[in-house]
């Protein structure tokens, strides 16, 4: 895949969205996206710290917002192929974090919806590929 073009879209709510679309080589056809909703996704990583330690107090906006695209998407791509019905706790080397997923996979189309919400990252990331 060539460089990716990256739109920053407005907060509907709270999140702002990044959008990332990837393009076949020599083609040019359409064949990733990727959908960042996060806080300051390509800030400057030390001036980050504050922000972090706010985000880490709102679990709820960013499981609200999971909810809120995982339900518009079974909408538009029908029944998922699995699913996190709640958040999974998950033990790592920089400690506890949370996290969700949810797949739809068709003849199509292979997505995937994703939380995360962890002392650095906070975000919900959809993945969208094209298999034809």
């Amino acid at each position: 895949m060539a460089n990716p073009v990256i739109v920053q879209r407005e907060a509907l709510n709270y999140l702002p969205v990044y959008a990332e679309y990837y393009y076949a080589p020599g083609d040019s056809i359409l064949r990733l996206i990727s959908y960042d909703w996060e806080k300051d996704r390509f800030g400057n990583f030390f001036e980050k710290q504050k922000m972090w330690k706010e985000e880490s107090k709102k679990f709820d906006v960013y499981n609200k917002e999971y909810e809120r695209i995982r339900a518009l998407l079974i909408s538009q791509l029908g029944a998922v192929s699995s699913t996190d019905t709640t958040t999974k706790e998950v033990t790592s080397d920089r400690g506890k974090y949370f996290t969700r997923n949810t797949l739809w996979e068709t003849d199509d189309v292979y997505a995937n919806l994703n939380m995360i919400f962890e002392s650095m990252t906070y975000r919900v990331r959809l993945t969208l590929y094209w298999k034809k």
